[in-house]
């Protein structure tokens, strides 16, 4: 499995579980910029893939889509 595909599950995982995790994690469904806290798991992870799709010549602007919407 390629490391994109590994930070997606990732992702995909924790979305999960902060969906069932009611207001002690939900926050990070509905704020993808938060950058200060107790936790920055999903920021992290978006940042990582972000990284990792720019080596393969992806641009900014698609990013933002395939990651924030």
């Amino acid at each position: 499995m390629s490391s994109i595909t590994e930070l997606e599950q990732e992702l995909l995982k924790l979305d999960r579980n902060d969906a069932a995790g009611g207001e002690a994690t939900n926050w990070r469904l509905k704020n993808r910029r938060h950058k200060h806290g107790p936790d920055t798991k999903k920021r992290d992870l978006q940042e990582n893939i972000e990284k990792e799709l720019l080596t393969y010549g992806m641009s900014t602007p698609l990013l933002d889509t395939l990651l924030y919407n």
